[in-house]
């Protein structure tokens, strides 16, 4: 009740406002209410029509974080990739981090190379941690 009636008085205030400055702007005497009001006047303040509930517009929907796709699906990938990026233990994560930095990898690219191939990058595997580096370029881009 409180908000109804703070919205009827902030209307009338705004009416009233309105009134007054539309007589100032015609004898070139305008104050500085009447300058911040046609200032802060926006296609909000216009009156809503009956039967609004003064609620945030429909035009905002809400998507769900599937999108338009399934919902299994993407219940099933979020799975797995929760099930795959699991805190592993400090020493498996020291190990890896060891290697990465002894190959000029990232933690996340040595990873997903052992996830993705199934294999340990070693200093003799160039040609594919060049590969690497080369989509990490181009992804900074």
């Amino acid at each position: 009740m409180y908000r109804i009636r703070s919205a009827e008085m902030d209307r009338d205030v705004r009416v009233e406002l309105s009134r007054r400055c539309e007589g100032a702007s015609q004898d070139g005497a305008r104050d500085t209410a009447c300058a911040t009001f046609s200032r802060e006047r926006t296609v909000a303040d216009e009156p809503k029509g009956v039967g609004h509930n003064l609620g945030p517009p429909l035009e905002d929907v809400h998507s769900p974080p599937w999108g338009d796709g399934d919902p299994y699906i993407y219940h099933l990938w979020s799975r797995a990739y929760d099930a795959v990026w699991k805190n592993e233990s400090w020493s498996i994560v020291r190990f890896r981090l060891q290697r990465a930095e002894r190959l000029g990898l990232t933690y996340r690219e040595y990873t997903l190379e052992i996830l993705e191939r199934g294999r340990y990058l070693q200093i003799e595997d160039v040609d594919r941690i060049a590969e690497i580096k080369a989509r990490r370029r181009a992804q900074d881009k």
